[in-house]
């Protein structure tokens, strides 16, 4: 996607507002990150994935080491990433902006209260940002 981002960007005019996103980045990577804000591509996480599905990420899915980093909303703020934000899908989760950023903050599962990824953690002024603030 960012591939396909990055030829329009530069097919488009001088200064052309294009606003593109990359919408859940469950597994999305570092680098991929800095590419995203170097293009001005806005990456936006649906967290609740860590909550109502992080126990069968974890055993049945993809497994311990890439569910831990799933939806890595921490690593855009330890990356300095400015183009980032919080979302929800409805319905494969409830819509409720207060539970999204807590999932955010707090990365448990809701079967076993499993921490993971506790690296990927925001700070709740984070989160408040990511879900109120334009970026």
């Amino acid at each position: 996607a960012l591939c396909v981002y990055e030829s329009l960007i530069k097919s488009s005019p001088p200064g052309f507002d294009h606003r593109y996103r990359l919408d859940h980045v469950g597994q999305i990577t570092e680098m991929q990150l800095r590419r995203a804000e170097t293009l001005g591509v806005t990456v936006t996480f649906f967290t609740d994935h860590v909550y109502y599905y992080g126990e069968q990420l974890k055993e049945s899915i993809i497994g311990e080491e890439r569910a831990s980093r799933f939806a890595p909303a921490g690593l855009a703020t330890k990356c300095g990433i400015k183009h980032w934000t919080l979302h929800q899908d409805s319905p494969c989760a409830p819509l409720s902006p207060f539970m999204c950023m807590k999932n955010a903050v707090l990365r448990e599962t809701k079967q076993n209260s499993y921490v993971m990824g506790r690296e990927y953690r925001i700070t709740v002024e984070e989160a408040l940002k990511a879900r109120s603030e334009e970026r």
